[in-house]
C-alpha cells in the first residue's frame, strides 16, 4: 500500500500504518438525550455529529402541532430551520475528544439547552458558533437493521468526497479516502469566505469532525408485555446528514409516518453558514411561500440522504 501511495506522492509512512490504533469508545461517552413518553436517543460522540442531529430532535421534542392546521404546518418547518441554526452552530465548538477540551460534555450540552427560538429569524451571530467551515464529505453510506428481538445497529462509513481521494491501490483495487479534508486549516477560509475551526485544525493523532450522525430511538418503558419500539437511522449527503437524520426522526416519531414515508417526505437543510434554507421541488406548497416571511432566504434544490 506505501507503495502504491509513493507513486502518487502520497506521505503515509511504515510507522504511521503501525502506531495507528481504533479507538474503541466505552459505554459511558455515548450521547444520550432524552425525549417526552419515554423515549430516548443514543449516538456516538464527537467526532460523530449525531449530538448535533440529537439537539434539532431535542429541541423539537418541546413543541406540539395540529398537522391539520396550515399555520401549525408552517410554524413546525419554521422550528426545524431555527433550531437546525442552533445546532449547527454548536458543531463548530466540536471536535476529537483526545484534543479538544470537554468535547464529549459539550456535545451533551448542546442536546439539553434551553433554546432561543422565537416565531422570527435572527442575524447569524444570534445563533453562536465559531464560525465553523461547511464540510463537504459527499463520499458516505449507511445501514441500519433491527432484529425480532428489537436489537439494533446504526452504522455509517466515508470516504468523505465522492470517489475519495479519486487514487486506487495497485494492488488492492482499495480506493482511498481523503478524509484530511474534513480537518479545517488555520488561515484557510472555505469557498463562502467563512473561517474555519479552531476545535478542528489538523493534529498529529487527531481525527476530523464528522458530519455522520448515526443514531438510534428507543422506548425505555418498554417492558413484556408492551413490544420495544426502536428507530435506527443515519444518511449520507455531507452536512445534508444532520438534517436529513433528524427529518426522517420527526416525520416518524412525531408526525406518525411509517419508516418509508419519513425517507420519502421532502427535506429542509440550513447549516447556518451559508444561512440559505434549501428545500427540495416536491417540498409542500404551504411553505415557503413567497408571503412568508420566514425563513428570508430559500434555495430549491435537492439533498440526499
Amino acid at each position: 500500500m506505501l507503495f502504491s501511495l509513493d507513486l502518487t506522492g502520497g506521505i503515509l509512512t511504515k510507522e504511521d500504518f503501525a502506531s495507528y490504533r481504533s479507538v474503541l469508545i466505552p459505554s459511558s461517552e455515548v450521547i444520550y438525550t432524552k425525549l417526552s413518553n419515554g423515549r430516548m436517543i443514543c449516538g456516538p460522540p464527537p467526532p460523530s455529529a449525531s449530538a448535533v442531529t440529537q439537539a434539532i430532535l431535542s429541541v423539537m421534542d418541546g413543541y406540539k402541532y395540529n398537522t391539520k392546521k396550515i399555520e401549525d404546518i408552517g410554524l413546525l418547518y419554521h422550528h426545524f430551520i431555527e433550531s437546525s441554526k442552533f445546532a449547527y452552530a454548536a458543531r463548530s465548538w466540536l471536535g476529537d475528544p483526545a484534543f479538544v477540551h470537554n468535547a464529549t460534555d459539550t456535545a451533551r450540552n448542546i442536546t439539553t439547552n434551553e433554546s432561543l427560538i422565537t416565531d422570527e429569524t435572527h442575524p447569524d451571530e444570534y445563533y453562536g458558533g465559531s464560525f465553523l467551515a461547511p464540510p463537504t464529505d459527499h463520499g458516505t453510506s449507511h445501514i441500519s437493521v433491527i432484529d425480532s428481538a428489537g436489537n439494533a445497529v446504526a452504522v455509517t462509513s466515508t470516504i468523505n468526497l465522492y470517489l475519495g481521494a479519486a487514487v486506487t491501490s495497485s494492488s488492492t483495487g482499495i480506493l482511498w479516502n481523503d478524509e484530511m479534508d474534513d480537518f479545517s486549516s488555520p488561515g484557510r477560509p472555505n469557498y463562502f469566505g467563512i473561517p474555519p475551526s479552531p476545535a478542528n485544525f489538523i493534529r498529529p493523532g487527531k481525527r476530523p469532525m464528522s458530519s455522520q450522525s448515526p443514531i438510534i430511538i428507543f422506548n425505555t418503558k418498554a417492558d413484556r408485555k408492551i413490544k420495544q419500539q426502536v428507530l435506527a437511522v443515519g444518511g449520507a449527503g455531507g452536512s445534508t446528514i444532520i438534517s436529513g437524520v433528524a427529518g426522517v426522526a420527526l416525520h416518524n416519531l412525531w408526525l406518525k409516518a411509517n419508516v418509508k414515508q419519513a425517507v420519502d417526505a421532502p427535506r429542509l437543510h440550513n447549516q447556518l453558514r451559508p444561512n440559505v434554507t434549501m428545500y427540495e421541488p416536491n417540498f409542500p406548497k404551504v411553505w415557503p411561500d413567497p408571503s412568508c416571511s420566514v425563513p428570508t432566504d430559500c434555495s430549491q434544490m435537492g439533498i440526499s440522504l
